[in-house]
């Protein structure tokens, strides 16, 4: 042992014992985050980018401007909730089966869930997510 500690490349000041689950509040923002994305249609990127005279220097400004992602871990944990919530929904398991921290999980995924659906409204023709107060759909363009 020579006495030195070791480097850390973590973020966080001690990564030995972080856990996303233990950071509610983040968690509830990075898993409403996750469905906002997900609510985006993607097709009005790949009609821009056919559109585009010059494809590339459309992807290096959609990535220039493009806010931080979700870190690895927060997004790794809130895969692994968004799976173990599909798995509840259909096999039937006592909440004694969870540990604590998966169940405060499922909760902050459902509070973002329940945040999601009060601020976005859905279109009755393509049944995509528009934010509040939207008089007309952002994909079809039709008034809601």
């Amino acid at each position: 042992m020579n006495g030195t500690a070791p480097v850390s490349r973590s973020p966080f000041p001690d990564s030995r014992h972080f856990h996303p689950g233990r950071d509610l509040p983040r968690l509830e923002q990075f898993a409403y985050e996750m469905l906002c994305a997900a609510s985006r249609p993607p097709a009005a990127s790949i009609r821009l980018q056919a559109a585009a005279l010059e494809p590339a220097r459309l992807a290096r400004v959609a990535d220039s401007s493009a806010s931080p992602g979700i870190p690895l871990g927060y997004e790794l944990w809130l895969d692994y909730l968004f799976e173990l919530e599909g798995m509840h929904r259909q096999i039937a398991f006592s909440p004694r089966a969870l540990t604590a921290v998966e169940l405060a999980g499922l909760q902050a995924l459902n509070r973002a869930r329940a945040r999601f659906l009060r601020e976005h409204t859905f279109c009755p023709h393509c049944e995509a997510a528009n934010r509040r107060p939207a008089r007309t759909c952002a994909h079809c363009h039709k008034e809601l």
